[in-house]
This record gives structure tokens, C-alpha cells and sequence, in this order.
């Protein structure tokens, strides 16, 4: 198929010298090379070793029939330029296929029930950013949600997207970022982006990553974009403020391009899906630590096991009674990660040296209202429930970090 497909582009670019017939006469030609059945195995061959193959074969082998009409009249060491057009052809439709088959058969596994292993939701992961139609991404996506995703599913779908990812690696560490999933059931000042500042000045290197806001009035890119940041800021010089300044903030849209497949799935499925909880697992930095909080108390254990799988070295996954964040209102639950183990515990606002407070006391605005709360917190103008809110979150990233013992 993948060789029918290039015959038919062939066909298209030069239809005065190219007739349906010429397919299997492709097919035919093709078939009988081995060589460029390796080469579609072996992307990095240069076009001088398709002609140097070409060079090596015998002037005595048979010419094949049909190959002057298929070609447009040439014969194929005559026109090297169009030789070398065909087996690229060949290669590239052949890699359609291959992903194609292959996406096929994961997503009628997934909607068996069958669970996927890391390596497959990691190439599955692939094949979505890169070839998959917007009807097998929701079919994926659907399928993998009425199932139930694993850890080493949510696993597979992060390292993915770090793999299509634009990284960086700041010459400073270790890295900590504090990135919620976002769509808890409160609209609260911005609580990992304050933390992120507020841990940066206690001395932590903070690679932040975020986003504009979703399921808030008020996203993190938002409220720094109000507070003068370049949040569109390209990757060197998010790498350079981190090295120089000690934080650096990472906006999705230009550090994951490949996420742009998912988009109108994901709008057109109107649910949550895997990706919902993938963002705070991609940092492009590669954060060594990490604070993150989910919108629901049974994605904590599970978010917690598949970071165990995944290169960090320290994290603490939190829910705290509707809210994304540690709370000061009720307790948090949370599991801490240390390399592959996992600790599961609550901390109650008392266990910090912290007063209870409603979750009113706390409440969000317009990105221009918490802008203006995040400058009074981390220049000690701004008191009460709000700052007590940032410290305990902040702490969590200090001490995640390595600056702290507890």
C-alpha cells in the first residue's frame, strides 16, 4: 500500500507520462530490491548512497518492463534526481502505513479494555502528534478514558510529549517547578505561579511551567503576562533567566507545538481526558523536583506512582478539599515522591505554623486583580490568609528542592 500510495502522487505530478497502470509495475520494481526495502528501514540514508547502490548494479541486470512509462521516459541512472524522488516517496508513505497499522491495532486494544505498557503509550504518543486524523486521537482519547488510564499509561503519554517537547537544560539546578493541573472546584489567586516567585527568592532554581487559564479566570501566563513578564519568551531565553535569575517561565503553547494535533479533539470531546493531568509531568526543562497539584483526591496516588516511573528525583502530588494546592481550610492529602517510592500522608494548616482559613478569604480576581496580589505578597505589603496560602505552597517548593528538611 505504502508503495500504491507513491505511485499515485507520481501520477499526480506528472499525469501526461504516468497511466493507472503503472502501480503495480511500481510495485513490481520496488519488490524486487532489497536495497530500498532496507532503505525504508534506514531514514538516514543520503541521497549519494541511493546512487551509489544505483552506480554498483550490474549493466547486465534486465531492464524492467514498464519502467520507462512509469518514470516519464527516462530510465532511472539517466535521471537520478527522480530516482532519488521515488525512494524517498517510498520511505515516506511507508512510514504512513507503518504508524497508521500501527495506531489501528492500539486503539482497538485500548477499547477491548486491554492496557497499554509505557514504551506503547509512549509511542502511541507519537503517532497521535504526528500522523493520527482527528477521529483516531478522540477515539483514543475516549477509549482510554471509559477504560481507565494506568500509571505507566499517564507514564508512556508524558515521556511522549517530553520526547516531541522543545527542551532546555539550564546550566543550574536542581530544577523545581510548581504546575497544577488546574480545573479544581475554586477560583483562588494565582497559587503556584506566587510560590514559583516567592521559592525563587528563597534561593530555589525555578523552571515554571503554565499556561493562560482554562478553567479559571486568571492562568498563570495571564497573571505574569499583567506583572510585565515576556511569557511567549522563546527557549534560550527562558533557559538564560533561569541560569542568570534564577526563574524562568515556560508558556505550553511554544514549548509543546506538537499539542496542536489534540486541540480539536479535545475541544470536540468536551471531557477530560489523559492530557488533563499530563501538563505538570512535561516540564521541557527536565525539573528535578516538582510541586503538583490535581483537581481530584484519587488522581494523587496515581499521578504520584507514574512520576515514580519518570526521571524526578523529589515531588509532592497534593489535593487539598477541592483545591489543587496545599489548603489552609482543610486538610491536604498528599503523596511524596522520593526517586521510585512513594509516602502518602495529610498535613493539616496547623502542622505548619498556619491558621485555618475559608477558602473566601482566598479568592481569585481578573489577572490584573492577581497580579496586584502577587506583588504585595512578595514584597511583605500583602498579610493574612493569602500570603499564609503562598507560604505553605512555596515551602513545599523549597523543600522539594533540597533547601529545607521538612
Amino acid at each position: 500500500q505504502a508503495i500504491h500510495h507513491a505511485a499515485l502522487w507520481l501520477q499526480l505530478e506528472n499525469q501526461r507520462d504516468c497511466r493507472l497502470r503503472c502501480n503495480l509495475r511500481i510495485h513490481s520494481w520496488v519488490s524486487s530490491w532489497p536495497f530500498l526495502r532496507g532503505f525504508t528501514r534506514n531514514p538516514s540514508a543520503t541521497d549519494e548512497d541511493i546512487l551509489d547502490h544505483e552506480r554498483a548494479k550490474p549493466d547486465t541486470e534486465p531492464e524492467r518492463p514498464g519502467w520507462r512509462r512509469t518514470i516519464g521516459g527516462d530510465q532511472p541512472r539517466d535521471n537520478p534526481d527522480r530516482l532519488i524522488q521515488m525512494y524517498r516517496l517510498v520511505h515516506h508513505y511507508t512510514e504512513i502505513y507503518i504508524l497508521t497499522m500501527t495506531l489501528q491495532r492500539t486503539l482497538e486494544r485500548v477499547t477491548d479494555g486491554e492496557d497499554l505498557t509505557q514504551s506503547e503509550a509512549r509511542e502511541a504518543t507519537a503517532q497521535v502528534f504526528e500522523q493520527a486524523t482527528d477521529a483516531q486521537i478522540g477515539a483514543l482519547l475516549a477509549a482510554l478514558r471509559a477504560k481507565g488510564e494506568t500509571e505507566a499509561e499517564i507514564a508512556g503519554f508524558a515521556t511522549g510529549m517530553r520526547d516531541a517537547a522543545r527542551r532546555i537544560a539550564p546550566d543550574r539546578g536542581p530544577l523545581v517547578d510548581t504546575c497544577g493541573t488546574g480545573g479544581d472546584d475554586y477560583d483562588t489567586i494565582n497559587v503556584s505561579t506566587t510560590s514559583a516567585v516567592v521559592a525563587a527568592g528563597a534561593g530555589a532554581a525555578v523552571a515554571k511551567h503554565g499556561n493562560y487559564s482554562v478553567s479559571s479566570s486568571s492562568g498563570s501566563a495571564d497573571v505574569l503576562e499583567v506583572a510585565g513578564v515576556n511569557v511567549a519568551a522563546e527557549p534560550p531565553a527562558v533557559e538564560r533567566s533561569i541560569e542568570n535569575h534564577g526563574i524562568g517561565f515556560m508558556l505550553a503553547g511554544v514549548f509543546h507545538p506538537a499539542m496542536k494535533a489534540v486541540i480539536g479533539p479535545r475541544r470536540e470531546l468536551g471531557m477530560r481526558t489523559v492530557f488533563n493531568v499530563l501538563g505538570p509531568l512535561t516540564n521541557p526543562a527536565g525539573a528535578d523536583a516538582q510541586v503538583i497539584g490535581v483537581y481530584d483526591p484519587e488522581l494523587v496516588p496515581q499521578v504520584a506512582a507514574s512520576l515514580a516511573q519518570l526521571p524526578v528525583e523529589r515531588a509532592m502530588v497534593v489535593h487539598g478539599a477541592g483545591m489543587d494546592e496545599i489548603a489552609l481550610h482543610e486538610p491536604t492529602v498528599v503523596a511524596e515522591v522520593t526517586g521510585s517510592s512513594v509516602e502518602e500522608y495529610t498535613i493539616e494548616p496547623a502542622d505548619l505554623g498556619l491558621e485555618t482559613a475559608p477558602v473566601d478569604a482566598v479568592a481569585g480576581g481578573t489577572p490584573q486583580e492577581n497580579a496586584s496580589d502577587l506583588e504585595g505578597i512578595v514584597t511583605g505589603e500583602l498579610e493574612g490568609p493569602k500570603r499564609d496560602l503562598i507560604l505553605a505552597n512555596a515551602g513545599a517548593a523549597v523543600y522539594v528542592a533540597g533547601l529545607a528538611a521538612s
